[in-house]
């Protein structure tokens, strides 16, 4: 929000990614993976993340083993990992996610990640639910996606 006045706060109109990307109308079931030496607790985050999304949104989510050809691809990754947004190791930067139609999620493996609640850790589901918002796009959530 804008305020242009104290007790009249306006919206702000932008955009943090031109074109505005999307998922073509057409492409409302998503597969999503994860490579093979994931971490075994990543997968009933993701998936209790994805049936959020699905109760909200217009998408619906399927795991499949062929990490090369799914449409949201999970990961863990270390420091300067190739796709122009490196980690920063311990603290500040936990996950980020590409816009579609790249669909790429990517936790910073130096972070402590749980599934669930941990002192000094960070919750994989919360972090992934989050994360694939910005995988599935502005105005995707019914409401939802501007709670999160």
């Amino acid at each position: 929000m804008n305020s242009s006045s104290r007790s009249q706060p306006q919206p702000l109109n932008y955009t943090f990614l031109p074109g505005k990307p999307t998922w073509p109308p057409n492409k409302r079931n998503l597969t999503y993976s994860f490579p093979v030496i994931a971490r075994r607790d990543v997968y009933p985050a993701i998936l209790h993340a994805t049936e959020l999304w699905a109760f909200f949104s217009p998408f619906r989510f399927s795991y499949t083993q062929d990490y090369g050809r799914a449409d949201i691809k999970i990961s863990f990754q270390y420091g300067n990992h190739g796709d122009g947004y490196p980690f920063d190791g311990r603290g500040g930067i936990l996950a980020h996610a590409l816009p579609p139609t790249i669909g790429i999620l990517h936790y910073d493996a130096d972070e402590n990640w749980v599934n669930g609640e941990a002192a000094g850790a960070f919750d994989l589901q919360t972090i992934g639910l989050h994360e694939l918002g910005h995988i599935l796009g502005p105005g995707s959530g019914k409401g939802f996606g501007t709670r999160i």
